[in-house]
């Protein structure tokens, strides 16, 4: 439900009964003494309860004599409670037959959004952008529209040829939608997208997982998933008593089936579905796509006929053609110039990028930039216009005149052209993306390249990770993402995928956001422009929404006002953004982008910005649980400023409460409580009504229904009160209720699950925080339930239980107010600078410098040099340690002892430098890496602890690992036998490991094993996701066992992606035959698979060359998480693709390490 104004003309009849009717209802349900509810009055009345809150609201009108025979009988009982009539018979009759008539002489119309008729499921994608001004001479076709999409099911198609008027009547129709009773979810092809499809893919299956409340598939899944979920929701909304319409326009702007991709049509609903409308538009050529099947519906739609090409349209592109035409006839000039570069950049170029362009051709007769502005603002110009996401960016205004203008220049024109875009692109790549790099160049620049047929210019941009790190310096570090992804994806090679993935890992560490207390501590120094830049800092839109929300906050409350305006309306954008790209929120940094809209538009209202406040909430769906609250308090917000528009809100929300009120409580109430403390004026009312539904929901033995809407009301109570509660009139009724919740919850014990019952025991706690009781009383209660039920009812209750990062941001921000609040500027700066330089250090560590240092070391690489390179600057001295143990490694494979022990002396001084030369994991790791150097005394004399005492238990686990590491380094046969003899007691193996370790000695000593494998691996396939470790030690196993397409198939099976990329690295290193050796600084898990590989390695080498199973194993590892688990298999097979990652990193740390202070 949406809020939005409809013209007085169409509504005035039907408004006027809705009115008399509500008037009496709340004279009935007011009445001093005993009060009638809405439910005692339907019973009486023989009304169905959804049926007379549809007609009090005005969203339905009675117009049958049976319906409003239905409606008498419940005005009849409210005026006989009253005893008295409001109205005579007379005066109502002609209310209702004012109210049908002009129902049934709007119907068909079309009618504006508005409050009452908008759709529960309303997503329009484009439509607000794609939509004229104003729509001349379509109102004929816009009756047609709602009369085929009201009445029918199947498919629809509008096809005309090019400017004819497609987008702009369908992004009307469905910016305007208030078709009663069905459904809206849209999709609108833009022009410059070369990914129409996969965006396609992500929006819809984003939006529709949401309306059926599942989870949105993974991106490898989609396309199967979104045939599933165009079913679902189909369903969903006919058991709503509705119907769902899919609209999608420009259907022949989609770049159309890849070899690699699919096109939009093929992805549309195989089967029309019951109560499904699909409404498509495209042109009559080209014609659809081959992917789409032959019997698929869509090439059956049914025609929209009569639509005309709209005579205003088709002027304006006739106008444009000749002008662009005009222009390209002044051959030889700047003026042909600008539009061939406009046309062959496919994309938006600045008023500077055209100058620097044009200036390339060694133009004199022109006057740059002036000549240029007399253009850009001429009649000449108008098949020109600005770029929909930059502004100052301009493009062809109509997708036809690209062609146009491609047609009108000749072969070698345009290739001069390009070649000069060329140009101009290497320049600035040379310059290593300088901070004044154009946007254009920046993304724009690839999607005209090829992949195919001279590619090599599109991937070396794509993966050029100083472009990339200046995409992420502009805050658009989702773009640097998705342009990885799709080169990964496009050009999945070895050497690709691993620079991808290295580029990928470098980004995400370094666009990680740094702690909100941080944002609001530089407002305070009055550090905005820093503030905002960090604000920005995240990949998705709508947590740079939250960020820079927060920020708006510090702005206001310190009165800077207008700074704070201006970043809550890029709030907007952003918060708007991520409403049309769903998909885009599914790896949000922030935890609380629920209900971006809403929440930005209350920001809005915070600050005075009630027009934009108002734009943005009219699109909103009030009828989505997470949107009333917000919804709520930006109406109160804007009570003062437009309070028509305010009661619209308050008024749609509280008719929704009741149309609730018997299906579904919880939320009647939960409506009720937000306009309970936001609309002053109807507080008394909506506490009323629940208390009412409480106490029949008691009486009624509802269960945990009863407990959330007692606790519910408590709260609502207690917030109405005020802080003196429990000295109110009202404390008896708040506290009786709290106790029937929490006596409601406790008879839930055993019968209700689990996560139903945390819920509950959340909001009685709430409940109890806001009535003021005790929180020991509390503690007290939550310690009768299981501890895994009261997991959020305890965080509620326990606000200081915070991880350490959020302790020590609120530290930060205390010291900053107190040094604030004492004036002490320079203090201020220093402890934010000590802050954003240890973010910066975090941000340096890359987690797998060790895995690297191996791969450099196996590849032959002069590795002193790289070694040296990898640990320069801020490595964490662990760290440090662990990458000279794995060169140590490296090298005595490569029968290199000097330089060996000479890493393991460099680990000695590292560990003592750091102070760190007495802890467990640091001396295990240089014991290691002596032995490795064939230093045995010197190993065994780093794995004994530094005081000499021999510790026991769990404390000596790290000492026991680090002296069977020096065993297996000094003599790894006689390790491995004498390990398959023995075992390996007291060091740390998980259950499950020890399972696989059992089987691997058994097959290491000549024994069967097929039972012990049927028994891993009915283990295995059910705890996939839940312990990825049993499956990845099975099919080491089973790759021990020469059953390779076994093992492959099951660790294809993990479902975590970063599991996965281990497990299939895992196996692959034992097929090429790399070495393995025990992980003595690692977790139980880390530990154990090491045990496990160094076993299978050493009971039954594999092949030193690869197979084929190893090159696809490897292949999939290199798209996910845990891709350089694969660099030392890469190592042996493909060098070439750890030179890239290390080339990779050499870039980062020149040019992108974290520099924030």
């Amino acid at each position: 439900m949406s809020v939005g104004d409809e013209p007085g003309s169409q509504r005035e009849a039907r408004e006027s009964f809705a009115v008399a009717l509500r008037s009496l209802r709340d004279q009935a349900t007011n009445i001093r003494g005993r009060p009638l509810t809405s439910t005692e009055i339907c019973k009486r009345a023989g009304a169905s309860r959804t049926r007379f809150s549809e007609w009090v609201s005005g969203r339905e009108t009675p117009t049958s004599d049976e319906s409003w025979q239905v409606a008498r009988n419940a005005i009849k009982v409210m005026e006989r409670h009253l005893r008295k009539s409001v109205r005579t018979p007379q005066q109502w009759d002609d209310l209702w037959k004012a109210a049908r008539e002009e129902a049934e002489r709007n119907r068909g119309g079309k009618p504006r959004k508005s409050g009452h008729s908008a759709p529960r499921l309303y997503r329009p994608h484009l439509a607000e952008k794609c939509r004229p001004q104003e729509l001349k001479g379509r109102q004929a076709d816009l009756d047609q529209l709602h009369e085929l999409v009201g009445s029918g099911s199947g498919y629809l198609s509008l096809v005309a040829p090019p400017g004819a008027g497609k987008t702009a009547l369908l992004a009307t129709f469905a910016a305007d939608f208030a078709l009663p009773n069905t459904d809206l979810v849209a999709y609108f092809v833009t022009q410059f997208r070369s990914d129409s499809a996969r965006d396609f893919l992500a929006t819809m299956c984003a939006e529709l997982s949401k309306y059926v409340r599942k989870k949105p598939p993974a991106a490898r899944d989609a396309a199967v998933a979104l045939l599933e979920l165009y079913k679902a929701a189909a369903a969903k909304s006919v058991d709503n008593h509705r119907n769902l319409l899919i609209l999608i326009d420009g259907l022949d702007g989609d770049v159309g089936p890849s070899s690699d991709d699919v096109s939009i049509a093929s992805l549309l609903p195989p089967r029309p579905y019951a109560g499904l409308v699909v409404l498509v538009s495209h042109r009559w050529h080209p014609p659809l796509p081959d992917d789409v099947l032959p019997d698929h519906p869509l090439r059956k739609a049914v025609p929209i006929a009569g639509f005309r090409p709209s005579l205003e349209a088709a002027t304006l592109r006739a106008v444009a053609r000749r002008d662009l035409t005009a222009l390209l006839a002044d051959g030889g000039s700047w003026k042909q110039e600008i539009v061939g570069f406009l046309a062959v950049a496919n994309g938006a170029l600045t008023k500077n990028d055209l100058v620097k362009l044009v200036r390339t051709g060694g133009h004199t007769e022109m006057t740059i930039p002036h000549d240029l502005d007399l253009l850009l603002h001429s009649v000449a110009s108008r098949g020109l216009c600005p770029a929909e996401l930059e502004p100052d960016a301009f493009v062809l205004a109509y997708r036809d005149l690209y062609r146009a203008a491609l047609g009108a220049l000749d072969e070698d024109t345009r290739s001069a052209l390009l070649q000069r875009i060329h140009g101009w692109a290497d320049g600035y790549r040379e310059a290593g993306w300088p901070a004044d790099s154009p946007g254009y160049l920046l993304h724009g620049y690839l999607d005209p390249l090829p992949w195919t047929g001279g590619g090599e210019r599109r991937v070396a941009f794509a993966l050029d990770h100083r472009r990339l790190l200046r995409l992420a310096d502009r805050g658009r570090a989702d773009l640097a993402l998705a342009s990885l992804d799709e080169v990964a994806q496009m050009v999945p090679t070895p050497v690709v995928l691993a620079s991808a993935a290295a580029s990928r890992s470098l980004l995400e560490a370094r666009s990680r956001p740094v702690p909100r207390a941080v944002l609001r501590a530089l407002c305070l120094v009055g550090d905005v422009e820093r503030a905002r830049s960090l604000a920005l800092r995240t990949d998705d839109p709508a947590s740079k929404a939250v960020r820079l929300a927060e920020v708006v906050r510090v702005l206001s409350s310190l009165g800077t006002e207008g700074e704070a305006k201006e970043l809550a309306r890029e709030a907007a954008v952003w918060a708007e953004r991520a409403e049309r790209e769903p998909g885009s929120t599914s790896g949000a940094a922030e935890w609380d982008t629920w209900a971006i809209v809403p929440r930005t538009a209350v920001v809005l209202a915070e600050v005075g910005l009630a027009d934009d406040a108002i734009r943005l909430l009219s699109g909103v769906d009030l009828c989505r649980p997470e949107n009333v609250e917000p919804a709520a308090r930006a109406a109160g917000l804007l009570r003062g400023s437009d309070p028509a528009f305010a009661e619209r809100v308050s008024r749609a929300l509280f008719d929704e409460a009741e149309r609730q009120e018997v299906d579904a409580p919880v939320f009647a109430v939960q409506i009720w409580a937000s306009l309970t403390e936001h609309d002053p004026g109807r507080r008394d009312e909506c506490l009323r009504r629940m208390k009412e539904l409480s106490e029949g929901l008691v009486a009624d033995s509802s269960g945990l229904v009863a407990v959330d809407c007692c606790a519910m009301t408590a709260s609502a109570l207690a917030k109405a009160t005020g802080d003196d509660i429990q000295g109110s009139e009202t404390w008896p009724q708040a506290r009786e209720l709290e106790k029937v919740a929490r006596d409601g919850a406790r008879q839930a014990l055993g019968t209700a699950r689990d996560d139903r019952l945390g819920d509950s025991l959340a909001l009685l706690v709430q409940a109890r925080l806001d009535l003021g009781l005790l929180r020991a009383e509390t503690h007290d209660m939550l310690a009768g339930f299981p501890a895994e039920v009261t997991a959020r009812a305890a965080s509620l209750l326990d606000a200081e239980a915070e991880d350490v990062g959020e302790a020590e941001e609120a530290s930060l921000l205390c010291e900053v107010q107190h040094s604030s609040s004492l004036g002490n500027g320079p203090q201020l700066r220093r402890r934010l600078d000590e802050h954003m330089k240890a973010v910066a250090e975090g941000e340096a560590q890359v987690a797998w410098l060790p895995f690297l240092a191996e791969a450099l070391v196996r590849a032959g690489e002069d590795a002193d040099a790289r070694l040296a390179s990898l640990t320069t600057g801020r490595t964490d001295p662990l760290l440090h340690v662990r990458v000279l143990g794995a060169a140590t490694r490296a090298y005595a494979e490569g029968r290199r002892s000097g330089e060996a022990v000479r890493c393991a002396v460099e680990a000695v001084a590292v560990a003592e430098r750091a102070g760190a030369a007495r802890t467990p994991e640091m001396r295990a790791l240089v014991a290691q890496a002596f032995a490795h150097g064939g230093e045995g005394e010197r190993a065994a004399q780093w794995a004994r602890p530094a005081s000499g005492a021999r510790p026991f238990g769990k404390a000596g686990i790290p000492y026991r690992r680090a002296a069977l590491a020096v065993r297996a380094g000094l003599d790894p046969a006689g390790f491995v036998a004498r390990v398959v003899a023995d075992g390996l007691p007291g060091v740390g193996m998980t259950a499950s490991g020890g399972e696989l370790f059992e089987a691997f000695r058994c097959l290491a000593a000549g024994m069967r094993v097929e039972a012990r494998v049927a028994s891993l691996r009915t283990a295995a396939g059910a705890r996939l996701a839940t312990e990825p470790l049993l499956a990845t030690g099975l099919a080491l196993l089973q790759a021990a066992r020469g059953e390779e397409k076994d093992a492959r198939s099951l660790v294809d099976e993990v479902p975590d992606p970063a599991a996965r990329g281990i497990a299939q690295a895992t196996v692959a290193g034992y097929l090429s035959g790399v070495p393995a050796y025990l992980d003595v600084a690692a977790g139980e898990d880390g530990w154990t698979l090491s045990v496990l590989r160094v076993l299978a390695h050493h009971t039954r080498p594999g092949e030193a060359t690869g197979t084929a199973h190893a090159a696809e194993l490897i292949a999939g590892a290199l798209g996910t998480g845990g891709w350089y688990w694969a660099l030392p298999a890469l190592a042996r097979t493909d060098p070439d693709v750890v030179h890239a990652v290390a080339e990779v990193l050499d870039r980062h740390r020149r040019i992108g390490a974290p520099s924030l202070t």
